[in-house]
């Protein structure tokens, strides 16, 4: 299989009632929010776009390591290979 990455990526935050941090990095960032997880509310799902400042798995790696956030990760996808 090989491995790929698209644009979007998820984010774990701490507190799902207190989101003002993942906000204030999704403007410093151009970044989209998509999308909460109704079954996971803590769980979003995130896309960089052209404007933003890196792709999907910058952003994933950039939003983890400002500590703002419980867990990051960017949308992998696996595809068969003959």
């Amino acid at each position: 299989c090989i491995n790929s990455y698209g644009s979007n990526f998820h984010v774990k935050v701490f507190d799902e009632n207190d989101l003002t941090d993942l906000h204030q990095k999704i403007a410093e960032t151009n970044t989209e929010l998509v999308k909460q997880n109704e079954f996971m509310p803590q769980w979003f799902i995130l896309r960089a776009t052209k404007t933003s400042n890196g792709d999907g798995l910058k952003m994933a790696n950039y939003f983890y390591e400002t500590g703002l956030f419980e867990y990051s990760e960017p949308g992998i996808s696996k595809y068969p290979v003959e």
